[in-house]
């Protein structure tokens, strides 16, 4: 659970300083720059994915946790989708 909050921190903060600094000039982003995007978005939707898999399999299920769990349901449907083509 720690990993994955701190790979989203991460991966919010890098998509907010590129996005930040290139501003309305990110298509002319280099492909690492771009993919770098990509890959960060992807991380979120991959340890938001995770964490909500840990929250079923420990019957975790407190008010919180499952305001989290419907919240990022769209995580889990992404990763499905394109995990499963």
């Amino acid at each position: 659970m720690v990993f994955s909050s701190d790979a989203v921190e991460f991966s919010m903060g890098l998509i907010k300083r590129v996005t930040a600094g290139y501003r309305e000039r990110l298509v002319d982003a280099t492909p690492d720059v771009r993919i770098g995007l990509f890959v960060s978005a992807w991380t979120i939707v991959d340890c938001l994915h995770t964490v909500r898999q840990m929250l079923d399999s420990l019957d975790y299920r407190t008010p919180l946790a499952k305001i989290f769990y419907d919240k990022y349901e769209c995580a889990s449907l992404l990763r499905n989708k394109m995990d499963h083509l």
